[in-house]
């Protein structure tokens, strides 16, 4: 029975009549007709379905289901209905509603075929295909979609493939052990977890299954204590990348298949057997558990544990500036450096020796895959040619510009107005404020590779709450500058110096809400940028001079945690790093106690700029303003002398590059 005449074919008006529904109620059937459905195998029909106008929910007739050739399997509060006897597809699986009916949801289409879901599946795109279950995927080139649950995995040959090598490596690892379940002990649910894998063109590269612990039942001080673990900064990574291609080494890569799988747990914790993997005349047991599983909370705290111990115990110094960096070697003759970002490891070096060394006893050590050379990481490409280091990030562009409705807008030059400005006020009506802060929080995220894009970004994250249509219009705009510039990213040049260059600039009450500034620095060896930032100023500057004396003493601290850095990576800087600023009156603060009038209000804290520099760290020096690369970071500028400073940042096409280099 449904009450939506949409869904039903050649129907005979004529039958007239009653029926009683489950709460005891009479409804008029006004018609009957054929309803169709598209399966694998071809069209069923299913007739003498009744038109009940006023019907709540679309209901079907078990016995009329039998005779027109499904076989329906009923049990765990639901039914799945299946093409023929073999139970190999199924069509469709409907829970039970607490009036103990099962409810269907039909969507139509402008032709004859009518198509299936359940109303609580979350892949409504792919019904718009005719997808009634995954082995008619297999069909559609264009379509990915990813299970939702052990039973809609289970029908796959590929998942069912990917659930059983993770639960092998489970327990070839020795993770859990199979134990009676305990009364006076917390046991916690696991699931599943399905994500299909892709390459940087798009392509499948794995269907991947993931075990997961239910990790939000978990209760502090009973099934965990602490669960901080550190992670690599961007600024780290390409540190370390612009150092390789100064020394001209080659970068690799190694993955640790189930990472958290080898880090030890201090605490008792036990987990109920997953689905699909019950071990037979023991239901009733669970796993107590030695190692940790994805999910925990202590998981990731615990693989760092170990990974730390394991590096420590080969030789490696762990660096002071950076916890996730390891250094080993003998001076500047024999060198290894590693860096650990939760299960995926980058190493570079000059002793190949070293370098062999270090992936064999990894490989022995830890079930890893070898990735060879560093091409993809964190979502950045990454192409190692014979002149330069190429980072970019061009796939995940390209998807934002298509999430966005974009990928075909007419492009522009430069990503602000420089005569626009934005305030929180603008009477420009309110806008979509979930799609403005992905749209953000995906621009911030490219800005990895994108430091061009790094003060638009900024500007537009200060309008997170109750944004406008002028700020979303703004945010679209930045788009239309990345898709006439996707192929754009970071060069770093083999064989350049080593000597660290900062640059550092301010815009004096740049803000139109709030009138502060905002610093801005960028540092380099001499070719692509590695390290920037724009950030807000906490008080407000009274001057242009004040202003740029903060911006300057901010981007003191970092050159000198980059400066620890580089002293770990065994590039001592031997000369005080050379701080640009194109602001005289700043310079003169810091190298001269004057202007006590102007400078006495200043917040203690920014005067460390002082120290450093009598103490060698920095070296602050004027430049023209036109030469400023932290300039670009402060405002928008005209096109001219915008591009010039995206040149000047190392940001360029992939097609400009020496050599033929191919994203």
């Amino acid at each position: 029975m449904t009450s939506r005449e949409d869904l039903l074919i050649d129907i005979d008006r004529r039958v007239k009549a009653k029926v009683q529904v489950g709460t005891g109620g009479l409804c008029v059937v006004a018609g009957k007709g054929t309803l169709v459905i598209e399966t694998t195998k071809g069209k069923r029909y299913i007739q003498e379905v009744m038109l009940v106008p006023g019907l709540a929910e679309n209901l079907l007739n078990v016995g009329q289901m039998t005779d027109h050739g499904y076989f329906l399997v009923f049990g765990d509060g639901k039914v799945d209905i299946f093409d023929d006897k073999t139970l190999q597809h199924m069509v469709v699986s409907v829970r039970q509603k607490g009036n103990r009916c099962f409810p269907l949801v039909f969507n139509a289409n402008k032709e004859l075929a009518l198509k299936t879901s359940v109303q609580e599946c979350s892949k409504l795109w792919h019904k718009r295909f005719g997808h009634l279950n995954f082995t008619s995927l297999k069909l559609c080139h264009v379509c990915l979609v990813e299970p939702e649950c052990f039973n809609e995995a289970a029908t796959d040959v590929a998942w069912r493939k990917a659930m059983e090598d993770e639960i092998n490596m489970i327990e070839k690892n020795q993770t859990w052990e199979l134990v009676n379940r305990p009364f006076d002990k917390h046991v916690i649910g696991v699931k599943c977890v399905y994500k299909t894998k892709l390459n940087l063109d798009g392509s499948i590269q794995k269907n991947k299954a993931r075990l997961v612990a239910k990790g939000y039942a978990q209760k502090p001080g009973i099934d965990y204590n602490e669960t901080f673990a550190p992670v690599a900064r961007l600024d780290t990574i390409r540190t370390l990348i612009a150092l390789a291609a100064k020394n001209n080494w080659k970068l690799f890569q190694l993955d640790v298949k189930s990472a958290f799988l080898n880090g030890v747990l201090e605490e008792e914790v036990y987990i109920e057997q997953p689905d699909g993997f019950l071990a037979k005349g023991k239901e009733d047991k669970v796993y107590k558990l030695h190692k940790a599983l994805y999910g925990l909370k202590q998981a990731p705290r615990a693989w760092y544990g170990e990974i730390d111990s394991y590096l420590t115990q080969c030789g490696f110094k762990r660096s002071t500036s950076e916890a996730t960096l390891y250094v080993k070697g003998k001076g500047k003759t024999e060198l290894i450096i590693v860096s650990i970002y939760v299960d995926d490891i980058v190493y570079t070096g000059n002793s190949q020796e070293l370098l062999q060394d270090f992936k064999a006893a990894m490989m022995q050590k830890y079930e890893m895959t070898d990735l060879g050379l560093l091409h993809h990481f964190l979502g950045m490409g990454v192409i190692q040619s014979d002149d330069c280091i190429f980072l970019h990030q061009r796939k995940y562009a390209s998807t934002l510009l298509q999430t966005f409705g974009l990928q075909e807008c007419k492009p522009v030059s430069i990503p602000l107005v420089p005569s626009e400005k934005l305030r929180k006020d603008d009477d420009s009506g309110a806008a979509d404020e979930a799609q403005y802060r992905k749209l953000v929080g995906s621009l911030l995220y490219l800005t990895a590779t994108r430091p061009d894009i790094m003060y638009a970004a900024c500007l537009l994250s200060r309008f997170m709450h109750c944004p406008t249509n002028k700020h979303f219009g703004t945010a679209k705009r930045v788009l239309r500058y990345i898709q006439g510039t996707l192929d754009f990213g970071l060069e770093y040049k083999k064989r350049e110096g080593t000597v660290l260059i900062g640059f550092c600039d301010s815009d004096w009450s740049g803000s139109e809400d709030d009138m502060r500034s905002t610093s801005r620095y960028a540092f380099t060896f001499g070719s692509g940028v590695f390290s920037w930032a724009s950030v807000k100023q906490q008080c407000v500057a009274l001057s242009t001079t004040e202003a740029e004396y903060i911006s300057a003493s901010e981007a003191t601290t970092q050159a000198t945690w980059l400066r620890f850095v580089l002293e770990d990576f065994g590039e001592m800087q031997t000369v005080a790093t050379l701080l640009n600023c194109d602001n005289t009156s700043a310079i003169a603060i810091t190298k001269n106690p004057i202007f006590h009038q102007k400078t006495k209000h200043i917040n203690r804290r920014y005067h460390y700029i002082k120290e450093a520099l009598q103490q060698g760290v920095i070296n602050l020096i004027h430049c023209p303003t036109k030469e400023q690369i932290a300039d670009i970071f402060t405002k928008a500028l005209a096109r001219e002398q915008f591009s010039y400073l995206r040149e000047l940042l190392g940001v360029k096409s992939v097609h400009n590059l020496k050599g033929s280099v191919n994203m």
